[in-house]
């Protein structure tokens, strides 16, 4: 009867370790991404990234901005305004961001966001389409 219920407790234990589990942000390197807007469902950025470049399309003007990606651990990188980046203050266009990826879950992603030499974080979800 104690074996049974020390089985069970591991197999409830094991089942909630499993969970709990996090996609590796390794996941998230490359694919199709979409940014929803603050409050709405509605894309606000459609996100393309390779293993070089991020290219964002504003959904409500079309513009498309292209940055470099550097990744500087599993789940850090930093992007580089390359081209495009109209609706970006003129001051900012030469400052890296710096991403955190601070939780992942199924095809999404949370983030912390850092702009060089500013102390304002900026905290996002992405969601992988791709």
């Amino acid at each position: 009867m104690v074996m049974k219920f020390v089985l069970s407790l591991l197999l409830v234990l094991s089942a909630g370790c499993l969970k709990a589990q996090q996609i590796p942000c390794s996941k998230f390197k490359t694919g199709k991404f979409v940014l929803a807007g603050e409050n709405t469902q509605q894309p606000k950025y459609v996100i393309e990234r390779t293993e070089e470049y991020q290219f964002e399309k504003d959904m409500t003007n079309s513009e498309v901005s292209q940055f470099k990606i550097e990744w500087l651990s599993d789940c850090e990188y930093s992007l580089e305004l390359v081209r495009g980046g109209k609706n970006i203050p003129e001051d900012m266009r030469d400052k890296k961001l710096f991403v955190t990826i601070t939780g992942t879950q199924g095809r999404s992603y949370s983030y912390s966001a850092k702009i060089e030499g500013l102390d304002m974080v900026m905290t996002q979800t992405l969601h992988k389409i791709d």
